[in-house]
C-alpha cells in the first residue's frame, strides 16, 4: 500500500483541522495518507505566487521529512506546487504538484481546460505554472470566484453557484469542455465535485485527490524523478529555489 505524504502549510487551528481532515479522507484500503505540517503559511489576504517562493526552503525540509518517515511519495498541499522542483533534486521518492497533477488529469478527460481559482490575483501565478510545466496549449482560460482564500468559509453558501458560474463561462466563452478547480479552498475543502459536475455537465479535477492518485500510481510504478532533468544534490538543504 503506498504511503503519501502532503506537506501542509501553517493555517489557524479551524481551518488546519479542515483541512487535515479532508486530506486524510483521502486514505482507503488501497492508499495511506499522512499529513506534515509546517511553520510558514500561505493563509493570508492577497497572498501570490511571489511570495510562496519564500516557502521554497521549508516545504524541501517537509519533503525530507517525508522521506525519512518511510513515506513512498510527497506531495504540496495546494496549487502553487511550492518547491517541487528544489524537492525533487532533494529527495529521492517522487514530489507530486497539485497544479501539475491536476492538468495532467484534465488533458486525459478533456482536451481544453478551464482553470477556476479563488481572486483574479491569483490568474496570472497559474497561468506562468501551467506555461513552465509545458501544459499552457491544454489552458482554454481561467476564471475565479471573486472570493480571497480568507474569505471563503464565510461566503460558502454563494461559492458553489460562483464556481458554476465561473466554469460556464469558460464553456460558452472559451471552449472549455474540462474543469480544474485551481485552488484546494473551493473544491474539495468548501465544495462537493459531484455537486459541481451535476450542474457544470463537465468532469471537475480537484487538486487534493488528484495529486495523492498520481503519487500513489508511480509509487506503485517504482517511478523516480529524471535526474537529468533534477539532479540530485543531496548537501542542499532546500535553498535552490523552485
Amino acid at each position: 500500500m503506498p504511503r503519501i505524504a502532503i506537506v501542509v502549510g501553517d493555517y489557524p487551528d479551524a481551518e488546519f483541522a479542515r483541512r487535515r481532515d479532508r486530506i486524510i479522507a483521502f486514505s482507503a484500503g488501497d492508499i495511506d495518507v499522512g499529513v506534515i505540517r509546517i511553520t510558514p503559511s500561505a493563509y493570508a489576504k492577497g497572498f501570490d505566487g511571489d511570495v510562496a517562493q519564500d516557502f521554497v526552503p521549508q516545504f524541501v525540509e517537509g519533503f525530507r521529512q517525508a522521506e525519512a518517515e518511510g513515506y513512498d511519495a510527497v506531495n504540496p498541499l495546494g496549487v502553487l506546487d511550492i518547491g517541487i522542483d528544489a524537492g525533487r533534486s532533494a529527495v529521492s521518492i517522487p514530489v507530486v504538484g497539485a497544479l501539475e497533477a491536476s492538468l495532467h488529469i484534465a488533458g486525459l478527460l478533456g482536451r481544453r481546460a478551464g482553470l477556476i481559482v479563488y481572486s483574479e490575483n491569483l490568474v496570472s501565478t497559474v497561468q506562468q505554472l501551467a506555461e513552465r510545466y509545458g501544459l499552457a496549449g491544454l489552458v482554454a482560460g481561467y476564471g475565479h470566484v471573486g472570493t480571497d482564500l480568507t474569505e471563503l468559509a464565510a461566503s460558502k453558501a454563494r461559492l458553489h453557484d460562483a464556481f458554476v458560474g465561473a466554469a460556464r463561462a469558460l464553456v460558452d466563452e472559451h471552449g472549455a469542455d474540462v474543469i480544474i478547480s485551481a485552488g484546494i479552498s473551493l473544491c474539495p475543502i468548501h465544495l462537493d465535485r459531484s455537486a459541481l459536475e451535476g450542474d457544470i455537465g463537465l468532469p471537475v479535477v480537484e487538486p487534493i485527490g488528484a495529486p495523492i492518485q498520481l503519487a500513489a500510481a508511480l509509487a506503485r510504478m517504482n517511478a523516480g524523478h529524471s535526474r537529468k532533468r533534477w539532479p540530485k544534490r543531496d548537501g542542499d538543504r532546500g535553498a535552490t529555489r523552485r
